[in-house]
């Protein structure tokens, strides 16, 4: 005889948790799933708009520069806007972690951009993504009269401060590690044709400018085992060049 327990065989109890068991893991793969699908979804947005407004930014900045500043510079920001992208005192060299560009406003009066990658550290910091950073805009205005030196100006403006109403604005967020880099390149003849070189600090010499920046931008952003990534290369030319 087989033994029943409160009204059901054994056998009906072993099946019924079988099934049971079979259906809790059949709407965990869909709820695992319905994540996913939503993490990807919501994600590539997110990244997309940030890939967008990045090109957008760098696009407007750069067609109206007058000035690109070359690499090798050392920048300072003094950062004390309180806002919590804030990179508070920071320098950085032009080679590598940051843009400035320069365009005119009204006699002697200037608008330097400044286009900067900061860590997400503190209350920024995401552990799903520990390497993220993110794309800064600085934006000011300054009352600037270049001067030159055999057609070089020999009076850049290298340090920056920023109060409380000239917060960073974020451009982009979770930027891959090494995610944010650009070329400085000008025009020059070899053989009688013109082409375009990479400028860098070793080999600047008086007189070379800026005549595009190819910039690259990669955007990664990881949620447990799933990560998504958008990423373009680009070049940009001021208009005035």
């Amino acid at each position: 005889m087989v033994k029943r327990i409160k009204g059901i065989t054994l056998v009906e109890l072993l099946i019924s948790i079988t099934v049971f068991s079979i259906l809790l893991l059949i709407l965990s793969q869909v709820w695992i799933s319905i994540q996913r699908d939503t993490f990807i979804q919501k994600t590539d947005i997110e990244l997309e708009r940030s890939l967008s407004n990045v090109i957008t930014n760098l696009r407007s900045s750069i067609q109206r520069a007058i000035v690109i500043y070359t690499p090798g510079m050392t920048i300072s920001i003094n950062d004390t806007s309180g806002s919590k992208y804030s990179v508070g005192n920071y320098s950085f060299d032009t080679s590598t972690q940051g843009i400035v560009l320069v365009s005119p406003i009204t006699n002697n009066n200037y608008r330097f951009d400044i286009f900067v990658v900061r860590s997400r550290t503190g209350s920024l910091y995401d552990p799903a993504n520990p390497n993220a950073k993110i794309l800064l805009y600085y934006s000011k205005v300054i009352s600037w009269t270049p001067n030159y030196n055999q057609g070089n100006i020999t009076n850049f403006v290298k340090n920056f401060t920023f109060t409380s109403s000239e917060s960073p604005k974020v451009l982009a967020d979770y930027i891959a590690s090494n995610g944010f880099k650009y070329k400085y390149l000008y025009l020059d003849s070899q053989s009688g044709t013109y082409s375009f070189f990479e400028l860098t600090s070793a080999t600047y010499t008086p007189g070379k400018k800026v005549q595009q920046l190819e910039v690259s931008i990669k955007l990664q952003k990881r949620w447990g085992q799933f990560i998504r990534e958008k990423s373009t290369t680009l070049r940009f030319s001021p208009i005035t060049f």
